[in-house]
């Protein structure tokens, strides 16, 4: 069983991580730029979340498998993040 404390740290992560992905959505919109990236991070957003917490958070230990996985679509979620980053840098060089 996970701790209270430890508990309260993951519910904490994964609401500032949900948030952070809504406000990089907004501000993509709000700026008209369009990017497979981005729909790759709003696509992967969910699996990572519960990846994070397992299917039967916080009840069911962690195992190696959601380990793997959430090892996995954190760095599925890096890459898209990164590559978005470089479309972003791509469009404003473009904008000059």
């Amino acid at each position: 069983m996970i701790s209270e404390q430890y508990l309260h740290t993951i519910v904490t992560t994964k609401s500032a991580f949900n948030n952070s992905v809504f406000m990089l959505e907004h501000a993509c919109e709000r700026c008209c730029f369009q990017s497979q990236f981005l729909d790759a991070i709003l696509n992967l957003r969910r699996g990572y979340c519960e990846a994070l917490t397992g299917q039967e958070f916080p009840r069911v230990p962690y195992t190696a498998e959601m380990m793997h996985d959430e090892n996995r679509i954190y760095r599925q979620l890096s890459d898209a993040l990164q590559s978005l980053i470089f479309d972003v840098n791509r469009a404003s060089l473009a904008a000059l």
